[in-house]
């Protein structure tokens, strides 16, 4: 995997962990920021996280059952307002435009994708069949990670920061809890 595609991933990926603490503590996302989320698919690729997490853990057994079939019908939408006060905090409303254009397009889409394939193929635990990027893709990520909202996200990692993950844990599972309890995230 090369070294964006790696950064991204990583990036994407953590997602799940970053930072929502500012949803549960009622700071409300701004629009960009929401768009932005759902243009990443973040809440997608937080649902896939968690499950690659219940899929390689088997100190409960049955119980992870449960949980992983919970989160499975975790609805991706319903995670928007979780995940978009932590772009809004690390990123400036210009950033968050440049970003949201970025991932809109081809190259910034293939990043994703990859992401979300590799959780995919994770949680079946299977290899990594490798995808090859076009000179033009390589440049365009390169451009984007030179611009201030991509140096935040693919340099910087501002989203995979270990200051977000142990609170972010803690509301990731709050939303498992409140799925197994049957409240609204699945519906």
């Amino acid at each position: 995997m090369s070294r964006w595609k790696l950064k991204a991933f990583i990036i994407v990926a953590n997602a799940l962990w970053t930072s929502t603490t500012l949803a549960a503590n009622g700071v409300m996302p701004t629009d960009g920021a929401r768009r932005l989320v759902r243009t990443m698919k973040l809440g997608d690729v937080a649902i896939l996280a968690a499950q690659v997490g219940l899929a390689h853990d088997s100190s409960s057994g049955a119980q992870n059952v449960v949980l992983l079939n919970c989160v499975r019908r975790i609805k991706a939408e319903a995670l928007v307002d979780d995940l978009a006060p932590e772009l809004d905090a690390a990123l400036t409303p210009k950033e968050i435009e440049d970003a949201e254009e970025f991932f809109s397009q081809a190259a910034g889409q293939k990043i994703i994708d990859l992401g979300l394939r590799d959780l995919h193929r994770r949680i079946e635990k299977k290899s990594e069949s490798p995808v090859r990027q076009t000179r033009d893709e390589a440049r365009e990520i390169e451009a984007f990670a030179k611009t201030s909202a991509g140096e935040k996200l693919l340099v910087k990692e501002v989203l995979s920061r270990s200051t977000f993950s142990e609170k972010a844990r803690a509301h990731m599972r709050e939303i498992v809890n409140q799925c197994v309890q049957g409240e609204t995230r699945t519906d």
